[in-house]
């Protein structure tokens, strides 16, 4: 938290939204990650989009080969997560500290391959608390 505040993140966090959608708009084997890039209330910040489309990308490949992964382009990301980060009238946010992605994942791929899909996401929490928080900020 920030001193002085007690509703913001002080260390970077990840809130995965995880949601479904079906084979007929980007195949049987996709995942449209939302998170508002391009706008002024984007869910997270440049380096955390980075990270993720290539560590998700690269742990897909290994795990389920042939997934397509989208950014931002028909599920861009709910804006409730951009007040949460940014703040709106009346509310403050958590802070340039919170980062959302929302993950559109499609019917095939979350009924057939749910187990490694589990797996990968799993590891993507613990790699970013590696790679961006505490634990990262002081040599851990």
């Amino acid at each position: 938290m920030y001193p002085g505040s007690k509703w913001r993140t002080y260390t970077p966090y990840l809130h995965l939204a995880v949601h479904g959608i079906g084979n007929n708009r980007w195949g049987k084997k996709a995942i449209e990650v939302g998170t508002r890039q391009g706008y002024s209330d984007q869910t997270c910040s440049e380096d955390v989009l980075r990270w993720f489309l290539n560590t998700l990308g690269s742990r897909l490949d290994d795990a389920v080969p042939g997934v397509e992964i989208v950014s931002n382009e028909r599920f861009i990301g709910h804006q409730s997560f951009a007040h949460h980060r940014c703040g709106c009238p009346g509310y403050r946010g958590y802070g340039p500290n919170y980062n959302a992605v929302q993950l559109e994942i499609s019917y095939t791929l979350r009924n057939e391959h749910r187990e490694e899909l589990v797996a990968v996401l799993s590891e993507l929490v613990q790699e970013f608390h590696k790679s961006f928080g505490k634990e990262a900020a002081i040599g851990g």
